[in-house]
């Protein structure tokens, strides 16, 4: 077509010069073919999930979608009130130890008004005999949780030894959600590429330096711990809160033996990284686990398997409804050597095995 032709064309098109942010949806004119897994290769562990049984999320119920899915077993994290936690675990690990392991997610509470953990490690010992399979400190611990002197509760703080050191000793796991992605802690401005997300949710931000530690505090509060608790086995949800410094992640697996992480709700920074990240899953399957951490549907777990196991490229990851970031991924085609110990051998040996 000439140039005349050519300009003549688009005069005929109506062209919107006003286009908002949140109405943009660009769509890829990529041609390529789609991968969609119905089971893994093999058998999995979802090593970070939310069971929500007031929303109908029942054992059973999960157990089909499980069987559907490929899944073997889960680690569920509950934040119920503690004296509804012995029914949970009663419901799911004590009906089904082969297929449910219950982490409780602690209220702070009382630690704020007292100062004092002591009603945790009677948790950790009562819990414990009854199947309890780990303990739970959320972010809130280090970055909004208040101790009686008025400033925030430290991670590392000396009163908390007794609770890692405990932990320790009944061999039960500790989980730390210490921190979220790099842009919750940054000025949310036309730099941040968090930006639509966190207007959305503004309570998500940890930017303001006079309520908040920076995340580079949190993480080393986080890391005191595990230094000064070797014979406690330490699990770090989210790529331990550096999904987007790998080779921070990469140095903690190199230092601490006794550290371990799940990529629940990371698959969007793992998948915009793929040669590194590929790497390091590949290197360090004993001590990086598949996890979810996203509402248990069986779309949602295919859509996983796609993100490990093809070579597709450029697609939509997996998210909550929020969406994390606007960019898309490419897919690791991790080794049936790796996908074994990943989906499935490093959580059960940390959990069941341990």
């Amino acid at each position: 077509m000439a140039d005349q032709e050519l300009k003549g064309a688009y005069d005929e098109v109506e062209v919107e010069d006003t286009l908002l942010l949140k109405d943009f949806e660009p769509r890829t004119m990529l041609r390529q073919t789609i991968h969609l897994p119905e089971r893994p290769k093999h058998p999995a562990v979802d090593a970070h999930v939310h069971l929500d049984e007031v929303n109908g999320m029942t054992a059973e119920k999960y157990l089909k979608l499980m069987d559907q899915a490929g899944l073997e077993a889960c680690v569920t994290l509950t934040w119920l009130p503690i004296e509804e936690v012995p029914g949970y675990i009663k419901r799911f690990s004590g009906a089904y130890p082969d297929r449910f392991k219950v982490v409780i997610w602690n209220h702070l509470d009382e630690l704020e008004r007292t100062g004092k953990p002591d009603h945790f490690l009677d948790w950790m010992k009562r819990l414990g005999d009854l199947g309890l399979g780990g303990f739970k400190f959320w972010k809130d611990m280090g970055l909004t949780a208040k101790n009686p002197e008025g400033g925030l509760w430290r991670i590392d703080d000396e009163r908390l030894d007794p609770v890692y050191a405990l932990a320790g000793e009944l061999n039960m796991p500790f989980i730390f959600h210490t921190a979220d992605p790099d842009a919750f802690f940054i000025p949310l401005d036309r730099f941040n590429e968090r930006y639509e997300e966190l207007i959305r949710h503004p309570d998500w931000a940890f930017n303001d330096p006079s309520r908040h530690p920076t995340k580079a505090d949190v993480l080393a509060q986080q890391e005191n711990v595990i230094k000064r608790h070797p014979g406690t086995r330490f699990w770090a949800a989210h790529c331990a809160a550096r999904g987007e410094n790998l080779p921070e992640l990469r140095r903690m697996l190199e230092t601490y033996p006794n550290f371990y992480c799940d990529v629940s709700a990371r698959i969007n920074e793992l998948g915009r990284q793929p040669w590194s990240s590929r790497e390091l899953i590949t290197e360090f399957a004993d001590r990086i686990a598949f996890g979810s951490d996203m509402d248990p549907e069986l779309e949602m777990y295919r859509l996983c398997w796609r993100f490990f196991e093809t070579r597709d490229e450029y697609w939509d990851y997996p998210s909550h409804p929020s969406r994390q970031g606007r960019w898309k991924i490419h897919s690791l085609d991790l080794s049936a050597e790796t996908l074994k110990k990943f989906y499935h051998d490093t959580a059960w040996n940390f959990y069941w095995n341990g």
